[in-house]
């Protein structure tokens, strides 16, 4: 009898995780800011499902990021320094994106009237590198870590990923439905303007939407102008305002666009991490270290280690896969890779071919960057699929 393979460590909380996605269906969340605080009863959650290991950790993690129209969401009231509690209610697509409005209980009269107790957070989750952890980007203070501990349950982690020593709450559980979420987003961003064409990049989640031209974008625009900034470069700011549908720029459909509320104008050092990827992107050639989370395998000629380079100015992609040259175009839609058509040559090269066929692979379908600590990572979804060294 031919044993399935066991999984490898950390691997229990990936594969619960995915238990708790597949048991949301496919409910559609709401559009992240509307309505009221959404307080749903835990207890109305169904019984824990079970999960269903696949043979590998591979299929756990595709499952993870090939099924957009999944959803998990989790609520509970995490402890608060000032104030009675923090309902939290946080939403995963299985796309690797998730929503998060935090509501401040028991506060002051003084700041429920300034409006200061619901606030929202749009932004980027993965599958830490040793899968026992989740992480979510977006925050202004740093990214945040849960570990699932059942079906049913995330656990909120201290923002080195381990576990906080405390007898007090930290655990979200799994709601029966998809709420809406109201919380305004607060967020360092840099805008862009021209030719009536407004856009901005969030600084830690690196989405990028078009602005809708209402509220208070007159002044914004006109406050970039002042500034004497060169059309089309970014001006860093902080902002206040929403996510909502409005109609695109072309045709019948309607997009994501940013409705902003509030800005100030930031220090032009301030910390932006979307734009840290794409000055790093366009540093020069990068070398593959990494794929789909192993070593790249030794080659017969380590000269020609699968690499990438980006010219921003002609929004091109090129490279070798390990044998043969390719390019293409490639641009940067905040942090995230787009490329379309890429070609080169068509060489073949014994103990090579299955290391470029994959590298074609993941630079071709694109996805989120990270920059940090001079490593250039590609996420496809939630999962790491490649890393770059210069």
């Amino acid at each position: 009898m031919r044993l399935a393979p066991r999984p490898p460590p950390g691997l229990a909380s990936v594969l619960l995780l995915t238990a708790m996605l597949a048991a949301c269906g496919s409910d559609e969340p709401g559009e992240g800011q509307r309505g009221t605080d959404p307080g749903v009863d835990p207890a109305e959650a169904p019984a824990p499902v079970a999960a269903t290991p696949p043979g590998s950790a591979e299929g756990v993690l595709g499952l993870l990021g090939t099924r957009p129209d999944e959803h998990l969401a989790v609520q509970g009231e995490l402890p608060c320094a000032d104030c009675a509690g923090i309902r939290t209610t946080l939403i995963l697509d299985a796309g690797g994106t998730f929503q998060m409005d935090e509501a401040y209980l028991g506060v002051s009269p003084e700041r429920v009237a300034h409006g200061d107790t619901l606030f929202g957070t749009r932004g980027r989750w993965t599958v830490t590198e040793d899968r026992a952890r989740v992480r979510l980007d977006g925050f202004d203070d740093g990214p945040r870590y849960f570990r699932p501990t059942s079906p049913e349950i995330l656990l909120l982690l201290d923002r080195q990923g381990e576990e906080i020593e405390s007898e007090l709450n930290y655990e979200l559980a799994r709601l029966p439905r998809i709420p809406e979420l109201a919380g305004a987003l607060q967020v360092r961003a840099a805008f862009t303007y021209m030719a009536d064409a407004p856009g901005v990049v969030l600084c830690t989640s690196g989405f990028r939407y078009p602005v809708a031209m209402e509220a208070g974008y007159l002044e914004l625009e006109r406050r970039y102008l002042a500034e004497g900034v060169p059309p089309g470069a970014p001006l860093r700011v902080h902002l206040t305002g929403s996510v909502e549908a409005r109609p695109a720029m072309e045709g019948e459909a309607t997009g994501a666009t940013f409705v902003v509320r509030t800005f100030e104008v930031a220090d032009p050092g301030t910390p932006c991490p979307a734009l840290e990827v794409a000055d790093a992107l366009a540093e020069g050639e990068w070398r593959l270290t990494s794929l789909d989370g192993a070593p790249v395998p030794t080659l017969p000629d380590p000269g020609e280690t699968p690499t990438v380079s980006w010219d921003p100015q002609e929004s091109q992609l090129h490279g070798t896969g390990g044998c043969n040259r390719y390019s293409g175009r490639g641009f940067l839609r905040g942090s995230e890779l787009v490329t379309g058509g890429l070609a080169g040559t068509r060489r073949y090269c014994e103990g090579v071919m299955e290391v470029e066929d994959r590298v074609l692979e993941i630079l071709t379908a694109g996805g989120s960057l990270r920059f940090e600590e001079g490593v250039l990572r590609l996420f496809q979804g939630p999962v790491e699929v490649a890393r770059f060294r210069r």
